[in-house]
């Protein structure tokens, strides 16, 4: 794990946080956005797909910067593995939420029907703002204090 920990520690430990907390803001500007315009569906589908956008971007981030240092964190046998392990499952989990939901409602412009949207949408932003608080308590904390240890 030592070659992992060297790795990650040589980025920049706090431009990765701020990365998050950034992306963490835009998400639920949209997801506020979306649940002003939700009734009205041709008014949310921009919203929507811009949503669907940052998602799939900011997934590409963390899998490219903290997927491999969260599965080497995991296979050690120690309090840090644990929220490790409950972090890149409950990832895995969004990330299909995430499919779902995209499917459901691609917010094309030949979408046109909203479908279970209202309901949708509610669910979706739960999971989506309940991911958030888990990599606001959990994430973040876990790479401050990998860092610390490492500098």
């Amino acid at each position: 794990m030592d070659k992992n920990f060297s790795e990650f520690s040589s980025l920049d430990s706090k431009a990765i946080i701020i990365e998050l907390k950034i992306a963490h803001e835009a998400i639920l500007k949209l997801l506020d956005q979306i649940q002003a315009v939700m009734h009205a569906y041709p008014k949310a589908k921009p919203f929507v797909r811009e949503l669907q956008d940052l998602l799939l971007n900011h997934f590409e981030r963390q899998n490219r910067k903290l997927i491999g240092f969260l599965q080497s964190v995991a296979m050690e046998h120690n309090d840090q593995s644990k929220d490790a392990h409950f972090l890149l499952q409950d990832l895995k989990d969004i990330k299909i939420k995430t499919w779902f939901f995209i499917d459901e409602h691609p917010a094309d412009m030949g979408d046109v029907n909203p479908k279970n949207f209202i309901a949708d949408f509610k669910d979706f932003s739960l999971c989506l703002s309940f991911r958030i608080k888990t990599e606001r308590d959990r994430l973040i904390p876990l790479l401050e204090s990998i860092f610390k240890n490492n500098s």
